[in-house]
């Protein structure tokens, strides 16, 4: 039972555990997705446990751990960011970066921390780097509703590799298989000195009880939905040598992102569009049907060959270019999954798209039979 302002409502066990979660910080859909996992039950059968007792919760004004009344002001706690008067800085840490941009990080008696830097935001970088070589993601206050999700704390691992470009990158590691299987497939490039790069990767467990992992990239942003340790660790790889790419120069050969992602059974393997992927549906279908997911990242090389984005396992084997699609589909229509960057030189720019014609142009459509 919860009592919601002047009434009380009842709750069957599934949605009374979910309930507890309802604190404003999880989307319900991921919540959905955690029940589904833990229980055993398909997505569609836990939104139907949950969707009456959701609205009856919200019709009562209980809805997300709170009432429908205006909440208490409540003050700051002495000490807390924020509070200039009571700061109490007990040690003020520096870092300047290449560029001469400094990011400047004030150490509290009450163990927090206050960060201050400059962002450069632009094309080139993608957004994805802060002065100082810290990651936007990074920035984000572990008190904010983002930031309780990606538990950038000190205490969990930190893995720092050293990529091919020669500049460091990290991977916040909550899952301890996750981080002795990229320590392994990374050996050669793992930094022990102590040193760290900018957190382009955070690999996020379950606060309580099982459920999937989560991995979000240097922006915060969720990518894919890996459900194994080994589809993790394939991800967090690509993302770390994605980030590579983002942040080089761009030129007439660069490699193109494809926003497709891989399927395995036995010998056979193809190409998937990332959202027909990220259907449930589909993604239920398929693995019903013995097809394996790899969510990590490829590229279109300069002579029009798909790989694998891998920062740790050397050089990927190309991939044939046999695409899985949902009906009819024509070579045009797979032109929106290129990402082609923001290039102002006309000649450059036509280099570019004509490469991407080119594989749309040889791919092999095949559609998903139901």
């Amino acid at each position: 039972m919860v009592w919601a302002d002047d009434g009380l409502v009842h709750l069957p066990r599934l949605a009374a555990v979910v309930a507890d979660y309802f604190d404003g910080a999880t989307p319900l859909v991921e919540l959905v997705e955690d029940a589904a996992f833990a229980s055993g039950l398909t997505e569609p059968a836990v939104w139907e446990q949950l969707r009456d007792p959701i609205d009856a919760l919200l019709n009562a004004g209980a809805f997300l751990g709170s009432t429908a009344a205006p909440p208490h002001e409540v003050p700051a706690p002495v000490g807390a960011v924020g509070d200039e008067s009571n700061s109490d800085v007990v040690n003020i840490e520096v870092v300047k970066a290449s560029d001469g941009s400094v990011v400047t990080t004030e150490y509290l008696r009450n163990g927090q921390r206050r960060i201050s830097s400059t962002l450069q935001f632009g094309s080139a970088a993608r957004d994805s780097f802060i002065a100082g070589d810290r990651s936007l993601a990074e920035m984000i206050p572990r008190d904010s509703c983002l930031g309780s999700k990606l538990r950038n704390d000190e205490s969990v691992p930190l893995l720092t590799f050293r990529c091919s470009d020669g500049r460091s990158r990290s991977v916040r590691c909550h899952s301890p298989e996750v981080a002795e299987l990229l320590r392994s497939r990374g050996a050669r490039v793992l930094v022990g000195d102590g040193s760290r790069g900018a957190i382009v990767v955070f690999v996020v467990t379950p606060l309580e009880g099982v459920g999937p992992l989560r991995v979000y990239d240097a922006r915060g942003q969720r990518v894919g939905r890996p459900r194994s340790i080994d589809e993790a660790a394939d991800l967090a790889d690509s993302l770390l040598s994605a980030h590579r790419w983002e942040t080089s120069g761009v030129h007439a050969g660069m490699p193109l992102r494809l926003r497709f992602h891989t399927l395995t059974r036995g010998n056979e393997q193809c190409l998937i569009p990332e959202g027909l992927m990220l259907d449930r549906s589909v993604a239920r279908l398929l693995r019903s049907r013995g097809w394996s997911m790899g969510w990590g990242h490829l590229h279109l090389d300069r002579n029009g060959t798909v790989h694998r984005l891998t920062e740790l396992g050397g050089a990927s084997p190309p991939l044939r270019s046999r695409i899985l699609v949902r009906g009819d589909a024509r070579p045009f229509q797979l032109l929106p999954y290129i990402e082609f960057p923001e290039i102002e030189d006309r000649a450059t720019r036509e280099q570019i798209l004509q490469r991407a014609c080119e594989f749309a142009d040889r791919a092999e459509l095949s559609a998903i039979r139901w």
